[in-house]
């Protein structure tokens, strides 16, 4: 009998090590973790990841998007749909979002520098023989205040109602891009390209040093104190827009329709105004030394208060303009009609002030 439990306990003993490998043998290995690509194109959510050089590949991501704060930089994802995504503080440096559908998306705070966001341009439409672009990048209502999209390329890409204040663009290349609805406030597009853009909405205080605006439609825009120091502007729509205080110093507006603009307080030194159509403008006490108005339509415009010295008024038309206490001295106004122009209190050009429309005013 003892030796039966003897044997019994012993069999145990020798065979539970077999037992328990054989149940280890059965239970499942630990799932291998995600790589951060993966996890990107499971979930969609993939925070503060290092996806570098990701290449979407014409895949397609889940509805819902979350990579805020992720490193992005160089990753193609030309095509992507991320509409509504959360993308801010994201890395896209030198990547490639042609085609990318980012209606709604937040890119606050996102660094775009170099990033290409259009594909390679195709001529859509001309304006006054002036070329614009076409690219399908969509980021309409996106909200980029205080993103870097320093050289971008951006070729008619729709920023529809998008957020931009405070946003670098520096050197990008919207041409033709629409930019209707748009919220400009302290941006920086210093150098950046506009040629045929359609801007509207609020503009005041942004920064477009040396841009290239030939063409564009900047109708409906609220541009008070926006810098245009040294910017290309021929041809350039600004009927009606109201640049009160805003710097034009040295900008050229050859051509450019200003009818009804106001341009208050504005700084012109400079600036260049041939054939421009400034009829209706309001020019009052605008800084406009040796600005060129050669050939401009000024007629019933505002220039009360303005200084005009040293400018080019030559074959201005002045019919019915208000010059109530400009400043004219030195001015060329060979050709300009100065007859039904109300000149009263003005400083002429040979430094007398003129008083006789005065009397007429009486």
């Amino acid at each position: 009998m003892i030796d039966r439990v003897l044997l019994c306990l012993l069999a145990a003993v020798l065979c539970a090590p077999a037992s328990l490998a054989a149940a280890a043998g059965k239970a499942p290995a630990p799932a291998a973790e995600k790589s951060p690509g993966e996890r990107l194109l499971s979930d969609g959510a993939c925070r503060s990841c290092n996806l570098r050089d990701f290449a979407l590949g014409g895949r397609k991501l889940p509805a819902a998007v979350d990579l805020e704060g992720a490193d992005l930089a160089g990753a193609t994802l030309d095509g992507a749909i991320m509409i509504g995504a959360n993308l801010r503080g994201v890395h896209l440096t030198r990547s490639s979002l042609k085609n990318a559908l980012l209606n709604e998306a937040d890119l606050s705070g996102a660094d775009l520098e170099k990033a290409a966001l259009s594909d390679k341009p195709t001529i859509t439409r001309v304006v006054d023989g002036v070329a614009a672009q076409a690219s399908a990048a969509n980021l309409k209502r996106a909200r980029l205040s205080r993103a870097n999209l320093t050289g971008a390329t951006m070729v008619g890409v729709d920023l529809k109602e998008a957020r931009l204040d405070a946003a670098v663009l520096s050197l990008a290349d919207l041409s033709g891009a629409e930019l209707t609805g748009i919220s400009l406030r302290h941006a920086v597009l210093t150098s950046a390209t506009l040629r045929v853009a359609r801007i509207s909405g609020d503009i005041q205080f942004a920064n477009f040093g040396q841009a290239d605006l030939t063409g564009a439609d900047l109708r409906g825009t609220q541009a008070m104190s926006a810098d245009f120091t040294g910017a290309k502007m021929a041809k350039t729509n600004l009927s009606g827009v109201d640049l009160s205080g805003a710097d034009l110093t040295g900008a050229d507006l050859t051509g450019a329709n200003l009818r009804g603009a106001v341009l208050r307080g504005a700084t012109l030194f400079g600036t260049v105004l041939r054939d421009a159509d400034l009829r209706g403008a309001n020019l009052g006490s605008a800084e406009a030394r040796t600005a060129n108005l050669a050939g401009a339509q000024l007629q019933e415009a505002r220039l009360d208060f303005t200084n005009l010295e040293g400018a080019d008024m030559t074959g201005a038309q002045v019919e019915n303009a208000d010059f109530r206490f400009a400043q004219l001295k030195g001015a060329n106004v060979q050709d300009a009609d100065l007859a039904t122009a109300n000149m009263c209190n003005a400083v002429m050009p040979l430094g007398n002030v003129n008083l006789a429309d005065c009397a007429k005013e009486k």
